[in-house]
């Protein structure tokens, strides 16, 4: 039976403006056919044949990396590389180049269907052959970053030429949400090039292709693929025909390039920009997204002592963060968005700089410790860790902000060089904890040296749970846990997403899904 779920946020991006005339050069269709004379596709493109749709985009969201088995924050488009499903407005699964999957009640097992005509780039056709591929590639190797997400994955069989079966070792109960944003790879085209040749420049199956890709300067340029199967299924495609994106980690340089038309949408606008924005005229839309910002504890070294990280907690006046520094958003009375899945309406944490100071002097040796974090981690990320350092320098403690590049950031992070560690974390639209629970608190895959043997076996209670209340009450019971010890993470704040566009767009093509994020396949530009 066809089932609908909530899917994870996807990465999201930003526009630019030149509307110009050119020709393309002619292609092969998949068909054989020339790609140059009318077709169906062709004559779906918005505006006249001689005339291109360009969009510039940036976003400071995470580094730019086309492997998304190795990265823990990735930034792989789905425009260029498809997804298995699309969520809509309500956080419902459907069909997109999957069309049919079977979950049976026990979690050990996921059939999948393809649809029939999904062609990639390189015009080789879509087949279960490429999506076992895709699949098995963290099964046979278990170093891959992500691969713990498919712990549970024993082997992928094919069915027929469209349809897998996933068969799993153990339960594993979120396994749509975890592969809905899964690009797909071309098997034929990485087994011919090699993995670092496939990845520089990777047959794709979106919408559109990559034409050209900067990985030192983190920007690429995507076209149109006309060949795309969906260009006749949806309703309302996108008119756009080239892309140009490029990473901006500077909220202001972001907003100062929407303001001069450089851009069309930029994305994390600081909150006090935004009456700016609006008053010049420009478009601005607020999105509930549910992600939450939060403090990492390294057990390895003084934060192993409980009263230590207790005195952080009550040193961060989280109110004053949200008000003065983000603008906009939640203090953390859990660990997920108010009304979320897992949220027992908890009271949320204590401010009292006195009993923090205290604590401090009777515990704490004046070694400095190192604020770990990246400078794309989220918005006002600078002044943010700016605002925790001074909290915590008057409450006693020596901090220094280790502020890094994403890259570097994520191999610091997962080695455990760090005391604390400003991290961020996304949940499915309706705060799933499944993989936060499993992974990061009960696999500790950021290396917070966490020895809580009660807190590993509260996530064992969530691992592999398939009944969705009793899971729900497992996650509560670990986050209540991680609350009352005060680690291995102190939650921060939970996030509004705010958007900006020019008059090009149309606001409300953005397409925007039940996590508050949104994708280019309805987007119309002028």
């Amino acid at each position: 039976m066809m089932k609908k779920f909530l899917c994870m946020a996807l990465a999201a991006m930003m526009i630019i403006f030149t509307a110009c005339s050119g020709t393309t050069e002619p292609s092969t269709n998949p068909t054989g056919a020339d790609a140059s004379s009318p077709t169906a596709n062709q004559t779906a493109k918005s505006g006249a044949n001689d005339e291109e749709v360009v969009i510039r985009m940036s976003s400071n969201i995470s580094h730019i990396t086309w492997d998304s088995m190795q990265s823990h924050q990735v930034h792989c488009p789905d425009f260029a590389f498809g997804r298995l499903f699309e969520m809509d407005a309500d956080g419902n699964f459907d069909p997109y180049e999957c069309e049919d999957w079977e979950v049976p009640a026990d979690g050990m097992s996921v059939t999948l269907t393809l649809r029939d005509d999904i062609y990639f780039t390189s015009g080789n056709h879509m087949t279960s052959k490429d999506l076992q591929f895709t699949l098995m590639r963290p099964v046979n190797d278990r170093t891959m970053i992500s691969a713990r997400t498919y712990s549970s994955l024993e082997n992928v069989e094919i069915v027929d030429d469209y349809t897998v079966k996933l068969v799993m070792n153990s339960p594993w109960p979120t396994c749509i949400e975890d592969i809905n944003s899964l690009p797909v790879l071309d098997s034929a085209e990485f087994e011919k090039l090699g993995e670092d040749a496939y990845f520089a420049k990777p047959s794709t199956a979106g919408p559109f292709k990559i034409v050209n890709f900067d990985a030192v300067n983190s920007s690429y340029e995507l076209e149109r693929f006309d060949e795309w199967w969906g260009w006749d299924v949806f309703e309302n495609p996108t008119n756009v025909d080239r892309i140009f994106y490029t990473l901006s980690a500077e909220d202001t340089t972001r907003v100062s390039a929407l303001r001069t038309r450089e851009f069309d949408i930029i994305e994390l606008v600081p909150f006090d920009d935004t009456e700016l924005l609006k008053d010049e005229g420009f478009q601005v839309l607020e999105t509930i997204e549910n992600r939450h910002i939060m403090l990492g504890c390294n057990y390895a070294g003084i934060f192993g002592n409980q009263d230590l990280r207790e005195a952080v907690s009550l040193a961060i006046n989280r109110a004053l963060i949200v008000d003065t520094v983000i603008g906009i958003g939640w203090p953390a009375k859990w660990a997920w968005s108010q009304g979320m899945a897992s949220n027992p309406n908890s009271k949320g944490y204590e401010y009292n700089m006195d009993k923090a100071k205290e604590i401090v002097s009777e515990n704490y040796d004046g070694n400095e410790i190192s604020l770990l974090t990246s400078s794309a981690a989220t918005a006002r990320v600078n002044e943010l860790a700016q605002a925790i350092q001074s909290m915590l320098m008057e409450a006693g403690f020596n901090v220094k902000i280790n502020m890094m590049e994403e890259a570097t950031y994520d191999v610091m992070r997962s080695s455990g060089q760090y005391d604390l560690a400003i991290g961020v974390f996304n949940c499915t639209a309706i705060g799933e904890a499944y993989k936060e629970c499993t992974e990061i608190i009960g696999a500790d895959i950021f290396a917070t040296s966490c020895d809580d043997e009660e807190l590993f076996r509260l996530c064992q209670e969530v691992n592999g749970n398939c009944d969705f209340e009793s899971r729900k009450a497992a996650e509560i019971a670990v986050y209540q846990h991680v609350m009352d010890n005060f680690g291995p993470y102190l939650y921060l704040y939970c996030t509004t997403g705010i958007k900006a566009c020019n008059d090009r767009v149309d606001i409300n093509s953005m397409n925007v899904d039940a996590s508050g994020n949104w994708n280019i396949l309805h987007l119309q530009v002028s």
